[in-house]
């Protein structure tokens, strides 16, 4: 809770900025937070990989972990863009993130 509101602070004081990147969202309510207090300045990524790769990764299911709302609260979240992070370039993963680049340097251009 302390890393939210710290954000939410630096955010306060920086609202003119015309892009943020915000990490590590875990709920519906971080992701409208951010939305609707800066509304157009914001881009929903969500990084997937698969089952098999996040195991390769280290990754195994912990029940009452993987099944908490931080874990998976944002599962079913429309998100702007999809990018899927197996470790290679197949998935769309270029693409996913062109989208991204691009959605930035927008925003950038706007604020000059």
């Amino acid at each position: 809770m302390q890393t939210r509101v710290i954000t939410a602070s630096l955010l306060h004081s920086n609202a003119s900025k015309q892009c943020w990147l915000v990490v590590d969202n875990r709920r519906e309510t971080d992701v409208e937070y951010f939305k609707s207090h800066y509304p157009g300045k914001c881009l929903v990524v969500r990084v997937t990989a698969s089952e098999e790769v996040r195991k390769v990764r280290g990754w195994s299911w912990k029940s009452g972990v993987d099944d908490a709302t931080s874990e998976c609260g944002l599962d079913n979240y429309q998100s702007d863009v999809t990018v899927c992070n197996n470790g290679d370039l197949s998935d769309g993963f270029l693409d996913g993130i062109r989208l991204v680049v691009s959605w930035v340097e927008e925003r950038l251009k706007i604020s000059h």
